[in-house]
């Protein structure tokens, strides 16, 4: 269980990554990855401060530079997802494993705006999640999000994610310089497998149902 020691066996375990859900693709990010396209994403508030990057435009090399990292060593992993349709990198997850834990901290970037409220974040995790838990055998996922990201503390409320602490002043904005707080969010196994076993069927799409139904 967990990641090997070796960091050629640990690029080796990321390059094994590959995996689909009903409308993406999800795989290793690499510097072939950097382009235009993506130099926009930095212009977003959020998406500069995630990637420490200036509200600017994200400049290629810097692009390859922060790829690059994929695999050099146990620290994180960047799994990019593709709408299968156009074959368009929309976004990725910063995945950072603990294997002495077996936790995991996970953070979802979607760089592409017009994709954003078209229930990417419920989707996409899926198969992620599956991988750590029921194949690499971990016992936890985490999350830190800011308080006022209430889209995506809207999207954690099914019963799964549970809120563990408030971390005051946790994080100095790279932008502004301002400290702010982080909610920190907790997911244990268990509890994603018996949510998965009440909605065989599409579980995603039930959860939007679920969440779609309350006043």
């Amino acid at each position: 269980m967990g990641f090997v020691s070796s960091p050629l066996s640990f690029a080796k375990v990321i390059r094994l990554m590959q995996f689909e859900t009903e409308r993406f693709r999800i795989s290793p990010l690499t510097p072939a990855d950097a382009s235009a396209q993506l130099s926009d994403w930095t212009l977003d508030p959020l998406g500069a401060e995630m990637l420490n990057e200036s509200q600017m435009p994200w400049p290629i090399e810097h692009q390859r530079r922060f790829f690059a990292t994929q695999g050099q060593s146990q620290g994180h992993i960047l799994l990019g997802f593709r709408e299968k349709a156009s074959n368009k990198l929309i976004g990725f997850f910063l995945i950072e494993p603990n294997p002495k834990a077996l936790t995991y901290t996970l953070t979802t970037m979607i760089g592409e705006k017009q994709w954003r409220g078209c229930h990417v974040l419920p989707e996409v995790p899926e198969p992620v999640h599956d991988h750590f838990f029921n194949k690499l055998g971990y016992a936890k996922a985490k999350a830190n999000v800011r308080p006022h990201n209430r889209a995506m503390l809207w999207l954690m409320a099914n019963g799964v994610w549970k809120r563990e602490a408030r971390l005051v002043q946790h994080l100095r904005e790279s932008v502004t310089g301002r400290r702010v707080d982080v909610l920190v969010m907790g997911m244990l196994a268990d509890d994603w497998r018996n949510y998965m076993q009440r909605n065989k069927k599409r579980p995603w799409q039930a959860f939007l149902r679920d969440r779609e139904s309350k006043p």
